[in-house]
């Protein structure tokens, strides 16, 4: 399809989380992967994009399947969020989906916490 290669993956929280999950500090990480340490903090905070190239290094250096990478758990995530926060008793708050989905994609564990007090 025309267009499709062209389309830009920013998966930085997710890649920051494989990152520390896997225990390596940016600087590790970007030795492995052939790159500079700066160019992951960008791609860790969404400054760049991540290139097909990187994410093939990824998976290859560390055994890792690329699906670690996907949106399924920030969309249940957000899915979670948006149903407590349309409790009557959040009623008076005014939080934009945007802010859910940040909140979801960024804080994995908050979203969790607050599901379980929920």
């Amino acid at each position: 399809m025309p267009g499709e290669s062209g389309k830009k993956l920013f998966v930085g929280p997710r890649f920051r989380r494989i990152r520390q999950q896997l225990g390596l500090s940016q600087t590790q990480i970007a030795e492995g992967l052939g790159i500079s340490p700066s160019y992951i903090n960008l791609i860790e905070r969404n400054q760049r994009p991540v290139t097909a190239q990187i994410l093939l290094r990824l998976a290859e250096t560390y055994d890792l399947d690329l699906r670690d990478l996907a949106t399924a758990d920030e969309d249940r995530f957000f899915a979670e969020l948006n149903e407590i926060f349309s409790d009557p008793l959040f009623r008076q708050i005014d939080l934009p989906k945007q802010e859910l989905r940040d909140l979801a994609e960024l804080c994995p564990g908050v979203t969790h916490a607050l599901q379980r007090l929920y």
